[in-house]
């Protein structure tokens, strides 16, 4: 029962006194409805019990159900009701279902599937979870568009005026680059001054002005999803079409528009590689929208060739520009024309011709451009760098990558993803895999993913019995960073650190391994390497004076020196680097539980490690930390990972293997 806006959620009632006191509570919402208070208004409202796709008012019952029979029902391929759904999805949200049972029902989902009314229920459970967008307040009907995602996809910033100018709302909610694909709000944030927050009222008060605005999301937006996606990014359930279309349509089902259109992109640079999934997705979230009320269509699109000429956010707002001006790439055009038109088709303009013959009209006549104008000066933006783009944002260096003789003919494939990955697989006391084999085993299988799934990959494994470098500890291991950067370091350091960099650039095609080898070294030599340390740092608001003087790094007020006494010299044979890890912790380097606070100063240099002879009176290790007490469970931890000999140990290898798609290469 709704009594403007208040809804009343019945109970089984097992007494006259509960229906008593049921009768009363109706009688006060009554009195208070009569006088004119309202609870809750138009905008962002977060819902409890609300009204479901067909209209009714959803009513548990007092019914509670087990997680673990939710698990067994969907594990067994039986379809689960809609209270079932929501119980699940209020549980994960407020922490009362924990993440192992979350974890396995969606395993249970991944194998299982669901039917499309669990896809519509759970979805709509979703969107429900956090901020509904309450749309009322703009007049008309609003049409809204999603892109799953690809490289050079500008589509939104060209449609939103073309759409507007032609009569249709759009009020619209876009996201940020995830990955390789770019994101619409990046894009606009490269127009000097254009906000992409706005409050709720300035956003109503803008659609209904001017017919468009174009914002970032809001934070509350389906918290559901982003719990469940952190837990299908760690479990091996990000696969699963029926999660995939629940996670992308119950944020556009939060986001209030009547009419919705996806571009589902297919590809090298899309997320969904083949075009038989990318239909399947398409075709689950267009039923999700269809059983919620929401008029959806979407169009299944080539991302194996990148959209337009331009990648990059204010390149691609001087695109956008060209398209509204009646210019640009013949195959941007033809989407943005056609996506636009589907828009207008969805909220009854006509048929596909006659509002294909509307868009091209818009853009003809300049109304689409003069759109695109009031909506970036509405929200903030320097229109000048619209009406003249070489105001936009240019960086000084342009370099023309010009086609050598081996690149002569026709491209006849473009791998508008391709990303490289380098892994580095440790081995050892210090490492999860203990052993050597093991550990190539697991290059090999991680190298078979990446290699299978169009990543370049390559992987190292590498000696973990040993600690790398001398310093453990956070402030204490940048300062060493710092040192490899300055042509100095530790030589296994320095050796892993220029090898690791040498095989990414080869990876990237800049050279064989012994140029890339050269490239490296000379870019720490000439201190480029650290000049881009101290950029990096720079532009995410870090302090470079500490990089430029260590010296200002955080530091503790313990130090105690940990001296060889008589049965501790001869040669350390062997160093358990776990344990060393774990006596680093106890000072404060590291987390115990996951509530401990971190000491950034706390650690251990290394004086001697395995192969070194020790002497008595020898500084084995110097440990730092902020309380004193720390210094004796941390010493004795220290001491217990040291093994010594009267004879030298044989020089320990660094590498001990390389996997690439073409096998194990031992070293």
């Amino acid at each position: 029962m709704r009594f403007d806006g208040f809804v009343v959620r019945f109970m089984h009632l097992k007494s006259n006194n509960n229906l008593r006191k049921l009768l009363a509570l109706l009688v006060i919402i009554c009195v208070v409805s009569l006088s004119g208070v309202c609870f809750g208004e138009p905008g962002f409202q977060t819902m409890d019990n609300e009204s479901d796709a067909r209209g009714t008012i959803s009513m548990l019952n007092s019914k509670q159900f087990r997680m673990v029979d939710i698990i067994n029902k969907k594990r067994d391929g039986a379809a689960l009701s809609r209270d079932e759904i929501k119980y699940f999805i209020d549980g994960c949200v407020d922490g009362s279902i924990p993440d192992y049972q979350t974890s396995a029902f969606l395993m249970a989902v991944f194998f299982r599937g669901m039917e499309d009314t669990e896809l519509a229920d759970i979805t709509m459970a979703m969107a429900h979870s956090g901020d509904m967008v309450d749309l009322s307040p703009i007049k008309g009907i609003k049409v809204d568009k999603h892109s799953t995602g690809g490289v050079g996809d500008k589509t939104t910033i060209a449609i939103a005026p073309i759409v507007a100018s032609c009569g249709v709302k759009m009020a619209k909610m876009s996201g940020r680059g995830l990955g390789h694909t770019g994101g619409t709000v990046d894009k606009l944030e490269s127009i000097p001054g254009y906000r992409t927050v706005l409050d709720k009222d300035a956003f109503f008060n803008q659609v209904n002005k001017i017919g468009v605005s174009v914002i970032g999301q809001s934070g509350n937006l389906a918290p559901a999803d982003k719990k469940l996606y952190a837990l299908r990014d760690v479990t091996g359930s990000v696969p699963s079409i029926p999660l995939i279309a629940s996670s992308v349509m119950s944020k556009k089902l939060a986001a209030g528009a009547d009419c919705i259109l996806l571009d589902v992109k297919c590809g090298s640079g899309a997320f969904m590689k083949n075009e038989e999934d990318a239909i399947t997705l398409a075709e689950k979230m267009v039923a999700i929208g269809e059983r919620n009320n929401r008029r959806t269509m979407a169009y299944v699109t080539n991302m194996d060739i990148p959209l337009g000429q331009n990648i990059g956010n204010a390149l691609e707002v001087k695109e956008v520009v060209d398209v509204l001006k009646g210019a640009g790439p013949a195959d941007l055009v033809h989407e943005c024309v056609e996506l636009s038109a589907t828009l207008l088709y969805l909220a009854d303009k006509g048929e596909m011709s006659e509002c294909r013959e509307m868009v091209q009209q818009a853009i003809n006549d300049g109304k689409a451009f003069k759109k695109l104008l009031e909506m970036v000066q509405a929200q903030g933006g320097d229109v000048s760098v619209l009406e003249n783009t070489d105001k936009l944002p240019q960086d000084p260096v342009c370099y023309e990558l010009k086609a050598d003789k081996s690149q002569t003919g026709y491209i006849s494939h473009m791998d508008t993803e391709s990303i490289c990955i380098l892994l580095d697989v440790k081995c050892g006391s210090g490492a999860f895999m203990k052993n050597e084999e093991d550990a190539i085993t697991l290059a090999e299988k991680m190298v078979a993913i990446g290699e299978r799934n169009n990543r370049r990959t390559m992987a190292y494994v590498t000696n973990m019995d040993i600690p790398l470098g001398q310093n453990i500890g956070n402030a204490l291991e940048v300062k060493e960073v710092v040192d490899v950067l300055k042509g100095a370091g530790p030589a296994d350091l320095v050796h892993e650190c220029v090898e690791l960099s040498a095989t990414l650039l080869y990876l990237a095609d800049k050279g064989e391994m012994s140029e890339c080898r050269e490239m490296v070294q000379q870019a720490i030599n000439d201190g480029k390497a650290f000049k881009k340390l101290l950029e990096m740092v720079q532009a995410q608001g870090g302090d470079v004076s500490v990089l430029e003087n260590t010296d200002k790094l955080p530091q503790d007020p313990v130090c105690y020196e940990l001296k060889a006494d008589k049965s501790q010299t001869g040669y350390i044979s062997h160093m358990d680097t776990e344990s060393i890890g774990i006596a680093s912790t106890m000072l404060g380097a590291g987390r115990e539980t996951k509530d401990s606070v971190i000491d950034p100063a706390a650690g251990i240099i290394l004086l001697k490690k395995t192969g070194d002879k020790v002497s008595e009176g020898d500084v084995l290790a110097r440990l730092y930390t902020s309380q004193q007490g720390l210094i004796k469970p941390a010493v004795d931890r220290y001491l217990s990972s040291l093994e010594f000999s009267e004879n030298q140990p044989p020089t320990a290898k660094l590498v001990y293997a390389v996997v690439d798609i073409n096998g194990v290469r031992k070293i």
